[in-house]
Order: C-alpha cells, then structure tokens, then sequence
C-alpha cells in the first residue's frame, strides 16, 4: 500500500505522492471524513484510489492517476473532485462504481486513454449503485461505458449532467 486508512476519522494528506505499489495506492477502509489533496497515483497493482466498504464523506481532489484506476466499493457520499485519470489498461475501468455505493459525486474530472472510462456494476444480490453524480466530467476512452445496469433485475438509478436526447450517448446506448 502506499496509503493505507483503515477505521479512521478526520485525515487531512496534502501532496501526496504514491508510485508503484504492490497493491493499493490510496486504500480507505471503515474511515470518514478523510481528504486527500494534491496527489499523484501511478502503477499501483490493483487500484489507484480504492474507497472501501463503510467510508463516508471522503473527498479527494486534484489527484493524477497514471495506470491507475478508481473504486467506489460499498462506500457512499465521497466527492472526486478536478482529478485525472489516465491509461488504465487491461479492459479495466478507470472508474468503477459497485456493490451499493450511492450518492458519490464525480465532477471535473478527466478520464481518458483507458481501457473503458466507467463501469457501474451490481454483484450478484447485492442491490446495484444508485444516486451516484458524475457531472461536468470528461470522458475520451474507447469505449466511455462498460456499464451493467441490471445485471440482477434491479434498475440502477444513477446521474450524469446531460439531457436525454436521441441518438448514440458517450457510451454507446
């Protein structure tokens, strides 16, 4: 791990600079109220940012991730803010939203040169991601989605700040 926060409240890491690691870059786990500002992200081994069962009301702002991606797992109300993602490989997600993680905020963010830009996915019974925000972002991937709705039956609600309008969408539906 480069940063490892587990059962933790009220962190504050500024400048952080965390490269080529074995496992996580940044992993938050059971912690809330932590902030990671200003940062770089590279090569980490699963995810670059990885925000764990049972955090809440985390923000990381102005973050690069080089060939590192981004989890929202089982976590909810955490801000990515003004962040870069960038050559996630592998058909890996550069974002990847999962197993009820609801009301996280994405937004002016840039997602680009990965494998697939977003993935928001249920798992098994678990009731998929919903009232997640990803708004005034960019997403330059082929393909931007590699989005499972309903895997389970369940409508996954979730909002981006675009109005429906005929046609073929970022991700392709």
């Amino acid at each position: 791990y480069g940063i490892d926060i587990f059962t933790s409240t009220n962190n504050n890491f500024m400048g952080v600079t965390a490269l080529q690691n074995n496992s996580y870059g940044v992993y938050v786990l059971y912690s809330n109220y932590t902030q990671v500002i200003n940062g770089v992200i590279g090569k980490s081994a699963y995810f670059g940012l990885d925000v764990d069962e049972g955090s809440y009301y985390n923000n990381f702002t102005n973050l690069s991730l080089n060939y590192s991606s981004v989890e929202f797992y089982g976590s909810s109300y955490n801000q990515l803010i003004n962040c870069t993602v960038r050559n996630v490989g592998g058909g890996n997600a550069a974002l990847t939203i999962r197993w009820v993680a609801h009301y996280n905020n994405i937004t002016g963010s840039i997602f680009e040169n990965n494998s697939i830009g977003i993935w928001f996915s249920d798992d098994d019974d678990i009731p998929p991601p919903t009232n997640n925000t990803i708004w005034n972002n960019i997403f330059n991937n082929t393909p931007n989605g590699g989005v499972n709705w309903n895997t389970t039956g369940q409508n996954s609600t979730n909002f981006f700040n675009i109005t429906k309008t005929a046609g073929t969408n970022i991700i392709g539906g």
